[in-house]
């Protein structure tokens, strides 16, 4: 019997330091939420708000359907950010990091709910660990977090994705099942007129997803079912996008067979699994499932063959999600894709953390069954991810500084503008304000590129010269 109550003292003490650990996290994302009230419009920004404005919802979309990307899914999202400008954008952050964190929060509740593991705890934990750590873990995190088109084209759609894959994983009842596979049809066909990268990346994960039920399952599974509605959405959403005539526009001229196209694809995901390992991120991962797994003890009764492919299933998941991202950037932009790589990071770098996560998981239960102090590790992961959070709080202090000195100059800006234009002035001075490497008129020459006349579009003036 006193063994029992010290089990359970112990078992309270572990769970307190994770609800500590997941207080941190959300101290980090009331920051994230108030930098967030200090974004101001840059790049892109500019002319899909004008694009908003002046032709609703229907004229962003057809603008995108025709001359742009043919990505007329990213439209409507687009579309409704910029319907109310700025509440759109400043708000784009909050809803980044809470809609990730509850996402998997609720991929983490569908695989404990098959796992037979129990607890609120850990779902809750992993979906704000995984989403600092995510959303943190990239090469311009201002343009995956703050700036709406970045957030729109490669940050939602991964949300997306995870929350359906973890409806599917929570579904019981026969009607749940149902609107699984259905959410899973129509979402993949949304996601295939967002991002061809997500596309690529979700097909990847699909053929992963029913091998693994091949060697771990048997019988009926919706994970079958599920995957290959959403995998037949996905590739009818890029179909759509490639019929589009602004789609068709932008083909290279090259096949998507050709082998310098694969060659090209896995020399840039090779750099990109370079730089990505080398940073704290995936140990911090691995930190968040060990400190999960020692908190909600997890049995795995599978044979020793299936238990090495649950362990090497997470590692071929990313080096095939990184392969098909850069595949997908290098078809779409040539060899030379500039700053596209930055903001696609984010497509693979979530299966990568996500990985963590699991092999985290999966060390936990080793720990289980050699009686490892669990206490003394449990102290030890989170003094590593309280480290983390220090560290993704100093790199976000240093940009919500650059975007407070950024926001008060833009306001005087603006107000100077609309002043001149509201005194009958048509061509006003304007002084570049850039953040986060974003384009910005007269940095880049000719002065009147398409950046300089969405920006007199957007303050309705005819022109701008450098001030």
């Amino acid at each position: 019997m006193n063994l029992v109550l010290v089990r359970r003292i112990r078992g309270l003490r572990l769970e307190a330091v994770a609800w500590v650990v997941a207080g941190l996290f959300v101290a980090f994302g009331g920051v994230v939420a108030f930098f967030g009230l200090f974004v101001r419009p840059a790049s892109d920004d500019y002319r899909l708000a004008t694009f908003t404005r002046e032709g609703g919802l229907p004229g962003i979309i057809a603008i995108f359907h025709t001359n742009l990307t043919g990505r007329v899914g990213n439209a409507f999202l687009a579309g409704l950010v910029y319907f109310e400008p700025e509440l759109g954008m400043r708000s784009i952050g909050l809803l980044s990091y809470a809609g990730l964190a509850a996402a998997v929060g609720l991929l983490s509740h569908g695989v404990a709910k098959q796992l037979g593991a129990r607890g609120a705890t850990a779902p809750v934990l992993l979906g704000l660990g995984a989403a600092a750590i995510i959303l943190m873990d990239q090469p311009r995190a201002y343009q995956t977090l703050y700036w709406a088109p970045g957030v729109i084209t490669h940050t939602i759609p991964p949300i997306l994705l995870i929350a359906m894959c973890g409806m599917a994983l929570a579904a019981r009842t026969r009607r749940a099942r149902i609107a699984a596979n259905v959410t899973g049809l129509a979402g993949g066909l949304f996601l295939g007129t967002v991002s061809e990268s997500i596309t690529l990346v979700g097909l990847v994960l699909g053929a992963l997803s029913a091998v693994t039920y091949v060697l771990v399952r048997r019988g009926r599974s919706l994970l079958l079912t599920f995957m290959a509605c959403l995998n037949a959405g996905l590739c009818a959403g890029l179909a759509v996008i490639w019929t589009t005539p602004a789609g068709a526009k932008r083909r290279r001229d090259e096949s998507p067979f050709a082998l310098e196209v694969f060659q090209d694809a896995a020399t840039m995901a090779a750099a990109a699994l370079r730089q990505v390992l080398v940073n704290s991120a995936p140990l911090a991962a691995v930190a968040v499932g060990l400190l999960v797994g020692l908190l909600v003890r997890v049995e795995l009764r599978v044979t020793a063959s299936r238990l090495t492919w649950l362990v090497l299933c997470p590692a071929l998941a990313v080096v095939g999600s990184a392969f098909a991202v850069q595949y997908a950037l290098r078809f779409g932009y040539g060899p030379d894709p500039g700053w596209v790589p930055y903001r696609a990071w984010l497509n693979f770098t979530f299966v990568l953390q996500l990985a963590g996560v699991w092999y985290g998981v999966l060390l936990a239960t080793v720990m289980w069954r050699q009686s490892v102090r669990r206490a003394v590790t449990a102290a030890a992961c989170s003094v590593l991810l309280v480290a983390a959070v220090a560290d993704y709080a100093e790199d976000l202090r240093r940009l919500g500084r650059k975007m407070i000195v950024r926001s008060v100059a833009w306001d005087l800006q603006a107000a100077r503008i609309e002043r001149l234009r509201d005194q009958g002035q048509r061509i006003v001075p304007y002084r570049p304000l850039q953040i986060a490497s974003l384009s910005e008129p007269f940095l880049v020459p000719p002065a009147h590129t398409w950046i300089s006349n969405s920006v007199a579009a957007y303050h309705r003036i005819d022109r701008l010269y450098p001030q």
